[in-house]
């Protein structure tokens, strides 16, 4: 008794039961394998298995939780697309109403017109005013612009 005064780790070690592996011998119950804090999984071949389950475990667990990420970033690439298209839409939306203007103001005017000399070159000829007001009909459909013909 003198000895744990004077030695606390004495004392101490004597608080705790000391672990004990378990019997192979003797076929124990449940309770036994409690007292001793070992479960039945204690063989080397069970030792294997168990440590086979766990590397499976991980790897199910990493493939999942590999895959939900890899979809859920999917989906945040895809709204922050969303939003970067949007925002440039509406930021470009200016610049196209600025591009439309400046090219009406540029071409107020087009002109259809034919030769109205001889030109160096033996079959080039002037065309005649009836086949230049169809070609004036097309422009003015397709832009919509103010068309005159000259010549023929």
């Amino acid at each position: 008794m003198s000895e744990w005064k004077s030695n606390p780790r004495a004392l101490a070690a004597s608080s705790y039961r000391r672990w004990q592996p378990p019997s192979w011998d003797a076929v124990g119950s449940d309770a036994d394998s409690l007292q001793t804090g070992v479960s039945g999984a204690s063989s080397p071949i069970a030792a294997a298995a168990l440590e086979q389950l766990q590397q499976d475990a991980y790897a199910e667990a990493h493939a999942l939780g590999l895959e939900e990420g890899r979809a859920a970033g999917r989906q945040e690439s895809a709204a922050q697309v969303a939003r970067w298209s949007a925002l440039i839409d509406v930021l470009t939306q200016p610049w196209k109403m600025v591009d439309r203007r400046v090219e009406t103001e540029l071409i107020k005017l087009v002109q259809v017109y034919t030769i109205a000399r001889t030109t160096a070159e033996s079959w080039v000829s002037m065309i005649e005013r009836t086949a230049l007001e169809p070609i004036a009909a097309m422009v003015r459909e397709r832009t919509g612009l103010r068309v005159e013909v000259y010549g023929g």
